[in-house]
């Protein structure tokens, strides 16, 4: 053991009784880790009746074990004694020298011995402290040499070092290295704790200490479950569920990984420490798979592998050490990660990251979107049907790779001899002119390509362009026979963003508008369906249909998982709370919108906007708030940033705004912003569903009469 370690123990061993347990908490409030070492130590010394008090005297500097020199201590644990070695011949080394005390002479503990020296012999990797040779001392105990190494605890190191995210991730992906070759070899570790993934001042990682490995296919088949009676073998923070009720496979070594991996981005414990000690193990084994663990907030992509790697049910989790270090990779290379479910806009937004430098910022977004579609065809196709049916669907797909290709060079600035760049309106259309000739004969294709343009055309406010997209790919169902309940779900957003709930209620009363599979779909729905019952008063219904919302939400982890979605019952929930003039509440709901924005990244700025947006616009009827105002004028620049000062989304944002700095006595520049709405408004065209709505606005602000 470490001396850190050593210390804690032995100050904890001479304390009895409420002293002892006064010590334990404060350990276990601080140093949460290390309380669970030494707990660890002390059941440990208690169950082998104090051994750690009978060590040999005779285990020091200068006695010879086989062809070493002992030149001092390096830790204890367990049974063991691990020492400072010289070897002299044949050649000139230090080693680490593994021993087991004298006071260890079950036969069940020097099997155990014996099959860490065979599962060491059967490792060889950069990462894992190599085996050299074993052997019996004087007195008849077996030992072991192993490589010396000498470093800090990767947590320690990562603390001390100062690392970054992704620096963390970098070294962290060289300790699942080691553990998938050892896993290769059929070894599973079973003990991967800080204490045990040291490193080294050159910033190398190493994995030591297989003592309580679990042989898959035996080398030593008797030994392969071996286990000390009455004591617990690993450490139990870091251990999986089922490990306590002695079943482990490599899935159990990928849960460890991830409370590591927790724990070194955040800098605690990803379950609580001071539970375990409250409940015991079988209860404590319990509330792992009873309690889901709380994301720690880092990132969508990144919970989202956190949470797959410590689900309670091994089935859940990575499959593999390989797949979870997959995932992080493709985390640090802005790709796709298995531990998100797939979507366009989940794929599109990988892509934009990727690539943001080498398009224009125009039609960043469609380059995505399209980009999506073409990985989520492939990756579809690869896990539906068959390979030959798979390249097919690629086949098609070239076709959209194809009109990709001819937007990107339009917004390529390297390509547009000093033109101006399109503007992303003028992107879509150029993009729908080519998309016949492109899709000619594809019509499984064009139905996937008409859905993205219509999100876009809906994205940029633009309801018939967005309409007329769907209603195409409607009238392919009759030739393809799919897509139907999706353009039918689209349609009825359509109807919903233009304020026409009728419409809405008549396409989601359809048959067909359920079929869009999924519980994103479901859930979006049931809030689609919840805006039909506000407007027709009947709020009971309303909630029943948002707390349904909600449950989909919360049984499929999306605000993790897929917090842009996981917003919307909560948009719906403030809407509601409103109407029943519950303003407090919808504040709440308001602010609960925004956490979940902000989760979302960059690509969900208008998003995040939006969210601010509505929250400001609550504070603000509730009470006078300069925050909340600036909040406000803060979300109707980003909304003109991205849509344009004369586009009714913006011009909505920016009446509130007029309304409220006209409420906070600001008469001049409330009067401005109406002026400005008042000209632009009347500039839209007549079939923009917010135009009368934005005209009697502006012109109540201003004290016109109709």
């Amino acid at each position: 053991m470490n001396r850190g370690v050593r210390a804690a123990f032995e100050k904890a061993d001479e304390l009895e009784g409420p002293a002892r347990a006064g010590f334990l908490r404060e350990l276990a409030a601080g140093e949460p880790a290390l309380h669970a070492e030494v707990l660890a130590l002390l059941e440990a010394s208690e169950a082998a009746g104090g051994f750690l008090e009978c060590l040999r005297p005779n285990e020091r500097s200068g006695e010879r074990v086989g062809p070493f020199t002992v030149l001092g201590e390096l830790g204890r644990g367990g049974f063991c004694l691990v020492q400072r070695a010289r070897q002299h011949t044949p050649v000139q080394r230090e080693v680490a020298l593994k021993r087991l005390s004298s006071a260890a002479g079950g036969p069940a503990v020097v099997a155990r011995f014996e099959a860490e020296r065979q599962t060491l012999a059967g490792l060889s990797h950069p990462h894992i402290a190599r085996f050299f040779e074993a052997g019996i001392d004087s007195l008849g105990q077996p030992w072991l040499a192993m490589e010396l190494v000498e470093g800090l605890p990767v947590t320690t190191y990562v603390k001390t070092h100062g690392l970054a995210r992704d620096e963390v991730i970098r070294l962290f992906l060289t300790i699942c290295q080691a553990i998938t070759h050892a896993h290769r070899k059929g070894i599973i570790h079973r003990d991967l704790k800080p204490s045990n993934l040291l490193v080294d001042a050159a910033g190398h990682a190493w994995v030591i200490d297989f003592g309580i490995a679990k042989v898959l296919e035996p080398l030593v088949p008797e030994t392969a479950e071996l286990t000390l009676a009455g004591q617990m073998i690993g450490t139990p923070l870091y251990m999986a569920p089922e490990r306590f009720e002695g079943v482990s496979d490599t899935r159990a070594d990928v849960y460890a990984l991830g409370i590591l991996l927790g724990e070194l981005l955040t800098g605690r414990l990803l379950r609580q420490a001071e539970t375990f000690w409250k409940l015991g193990p079988q209860a404590w084994a319990r509330h792992l798979r009873e309690t889901p663990v709380t994301a720690p907030r880092l990132g969508g992509d990144l919970d989202a592998i956190l949470l797959k790697s410590i689900q309670s049910e091994p089935a859940l989790r990575y499959g593999s050490v390989q797949e979870f270090a997959d995932d992080l990779m493709a985390y640090l290379e802005n790709a796709p990660v298995r531990a998100r479910p797939p979507s366009l806009f989940y794929y599109s937004g990988k892509f934009v990251r990727r690539h943001r430098l080498l398009f224009g910022a125009a039609t960043l977004a469609l380059a995505g979107l399209i980009t999506g579609l073409v990985f989520a065809l492939q990756s579809a196709a690869d896990a539906r049907i068959g390979r030959a049916q798979a390249e097919a669907s690629r086949d098609r797909a070239t076709g959209v790779t194809e009109a990709l290709s001819l937007l990107i060079s339009s917004s390529n600035p390297e390509v547009s001899a000093g033109k101006p760049l399109p503007t992303m309106a003028e992107a879509l259309d150029r993009f729908s002119v080519d998309l016949p000739r492109i899709v000619k004969h594809r019509p499984l294709v064009e139905q996937d390509v008409r859905l993205v343009l219509g999100e876009a055309w809906l994205g940029q406010g633009l309801l018939e362009k967005s309409e007329a997209e769907f209603r195409t790919v409607m009238e392919l169902e009759k030739i393809t026979g799919s897509r139907k309940g999706e353009a039918l779900q689209s349609l009825a957003i359509v109807a919903v963003r233009g304020n026409k709930p009728a419409e809405a209620a008549r396409i989601l009363a359809l048959p067909e508008a359920g079929s869009a599979t999924g519980a994103v779909n479901t859930m979006l729905n049931l809030c689609m369906a919840s805006y039909v019952s506000r407007h027709n008063g009947d709020l009971r219904a309303a909630r029943q249909q948002i707390e349904a919302a909600f449950q989909i939400s919360k049984r499929e982890n999306l605000e993790v998982l897929q917090p842009d979605c996981a917003v919307k019952p909560w948009r719906s929930l403030v809407w509601l709370e409103q109407d029943e003039n519950h303003l407090p509440e919808a504040e709440a709901a308001a602010k609960k919108m925004v956490s979940l924005a902000e989760l979302g990244g960059p690509a969900t700025g208008a998003f995040l906007a939006e969210a601010r947006g509505i929250l400001a616009g609550v504070v603000l009827a509730q009470r006078q708030d300069p925050e909340a105002l600036k909040m406000l004028e803060e979300s109707w620049r980003a909304f003109a940033h991205q849509y344009g000062e004369g586009h009714s989304f913006t011009l909505g944002f920016r009446l509130l705004l007029a309304t409220h700095l006209r409420s906070a006595g600001q008469l001049e520049p409330a009067l401005a912003h109406a002026r400005f709405c008042l000209d632009a408004a009347e500039a839209l065209p007549q079939s923009d569903p917010e135009r009368v709505s934005h005209l009697l606005q502006a012109r109540g602000l201003l004290g016109l009469r109709d």
